[in-house]
């Protein structure tokens, strides 16, 4: 028994300590690994303080040294970079891929200009808002985003270019200002708003475009938008793949082109199907919009440059108003309208339009009219030669009747006179008669 019990007694001190070194030994590796982690962490390039560092919310940059910290720390900003009104400097931001928020200018319209010639954003693909409706950059450069849901660029330099290559899809696209080029070889879908304007505020009441040369504006891979506005010096506008424009957002869907400076042709040769209006205004040289078979809405062409209008429609619930220095009106196929004028400030003859729309044959609640200022050899329409055909018509007729009363007449009244009466010339005076009665008595020397 004793010996039972001096075993057990040894047996569970050697237990104890065996589990006392244990605890110790896990201890030590314990502090072991967390010295080495420290010393990776000492010896290697990222900064230990830059594990811990949020990209966001708001990253304020005075400096091309802050743009540096960020492209080394933040593949992705989840907030916003806001540029403060004293940078001065190219703006070159590279390694940042997604920013979440934004990318802005904090001066306001008040303040002078910050002193940046350009702005690259030479990594990014995604953003929500690039918001610059104030920038001095000649250049604005972006030529790997490909998605934005807001992008607002007012340039105040003369010749100044806006390179967006890769941007697919948009909400808002609204380029305004002085830019003598804009690149949008990829943009395929715009939800909201394109807008590309180089008159002040897009109006042109506020005075003209001073840029030098016109803008050429090509979309080649647009396909739909909602809202599409092009105001100011423009040569030429072409969507080649345009094929809708269609309702998306609270505002109306619509086209809307004033281009009131140099003459300008365009282009949507694959636009079918709108839910909006089509306007253009200004010095109009030409417009294809050869697959508009049919629209409920207005389409509306006022030029002051000399244009031959050639439209596809079969059928207009709208309005089709065509005025200005309209020199020719193609509609071969158009069957059903409902409002439709001409008004040409030159000599378009209206006849053919006027026979095929002319009031008996259009329905009740429809229009047709047509204005110009040509008149020598115009030809008559239907109404107008059939108003004449009547007339005609009624006054050969009383002739054919009237003529042989009167040869009756004659006859009748030349049978009754007494004898040698004559008869008083038509155009001759006296008492009536006869010649002789009015001739002086014979002379008498007595």
């Amino acid at each position: 028994m004793g010996d039972f019990a001096e075993f057990w007694a040894v047996d569970l001190g050697e237990i104890s300590s065996s589990l006392a070194f244990s605890v110790q030994h896990r201890r030590r590796m314990l502090r072991l690994a967390l010295s080495a982690l420290v010393a990776i962490l000492a010896t290697s390039t990222l900064p230990l303080g830059s594990l811990a560092q949020e990209c966001g919310p708001i990253l304020y940059v005075a400096s091309q040294d802050d743009l540096d910290n960020i492209s080394r720390d933040c593949p992705t900003v989840n907030g916003a970079i806001v540029i403060n009104g004293t940078y001065s400097g190219p703006f070159v931001l590279s390694g940042v891929t997604n920013i979440t928020r934004s990318i802005r200018g904090d001066w306001s319209s008040y303040e002078p200009l910050p002193q940046i010639p350009l702005v690259e954003l030479r990594d990014l693909q995604h953003i929500e808002t690039i918001y610059f409706p104030r920038l001095a950059a000649s250049n604005f450069s972006a030529p790997n985003l490909e998605t934005a849901n807001s992008v607002t660029l007012g340039q105040q330099n003369y010749g100044s270019e806006v390179r967006l290559p890769a941007l697919k899809y948009t909400g808002d696209l609204q380029v305004e200002g002085n830019y003598s080029r804009v690149i949008l070889d990829s943009l395929q879908t715009v939800d909201e708003f394109l807008n590309i304007c180089s008159i002040p505020f897009c109006d042109e009441d506020y005075g003209q475009s001073t840029i030098e040369d016109p803008l050429n504006i090509t979309l080649p891979s647009l396909i739909s938008a909602a809202r599409l506005n092009i105001v100011g010096k423009t040569s030429s506008i072409s969507a080649p793949k345009l094929a809708s424009i269609t309702q998306i957002s609270k505002e109306p869907p619509r086209i809307s082109l004033t281009l009131p400076q140099t003459p300008a042709s365009i282009s949507f040769p694959m636009l079918y199907f709108m839910e909006g209006d089509f306007e253009a205004r200004g010095a109009i040289a030409g417009v294809d919009l050869s697959s508009l078979f049919n629209t409920s809405l207005d389409v509306i062409i006022e030029t002051s440059y000399p244009l031959n209008v050639s439209l596809p429609l079969t059928e207009s619930s709208g309005y089709v108003g065509l005025s200005g220095q309209i020199e020719s009106v193609d509609v071969p196929n158009l069957r059903t309208i409902s409002l439709f004028n001409v008004d040409s400030d030159l000599p378009v003859d209206c006849g053919p339009l006027e026979d095929r729309f002319n009031t008996d044959s259009l329905p009740s609640g429809s229009y047709f009219s047509c204005h110009s200022t040509f008149q020598p050899g115009r030809r008559l329409s239907t109404g107008v030669k059939a108003a004449i055909g009547v007339v005609v018509g009624i006054v050969g007729g009383a002739i054919l009747i009237g003529l042989p009363y009167w040869w009756w007449r004659k006859k009748s009244n030349a049978k009754t006179k007494a004898p040698g009466e004559i008869e008083l010339s038509s155009t001759g005076g006296g008492t009536g008669r006869g010649r002789e009665a009015d001739e002086p008595p014979a002379y008498s020397a007595n």
